[in-house]
């Protein structure tokens, strides 16, 4: 479901969670339906929904 030291916390797909996850040198991470997601891209509110 996600990369090798992705935590579940970016999966919410909230600013904040993202923020948190950049913060932490994450890029990405791989959503419930393995597409990956850019954090930049949800930090950014580009995207909004992440399943």
């Amino acid at each position: 479901m996600s990369r090798t030291g992705v935590s579940w916390f970016a999966l919410a797909g909230c600013r904040k969670c993202a923020a948190y996850g950049l913060k932490r040198d994450l890029a990405e991470i791989i959503d419930t339906d393995g597409r990956t997601v850019s954090l930049q891209d949800v930090h950014n509110g580009i995207v909004r929904n992440i399943d």
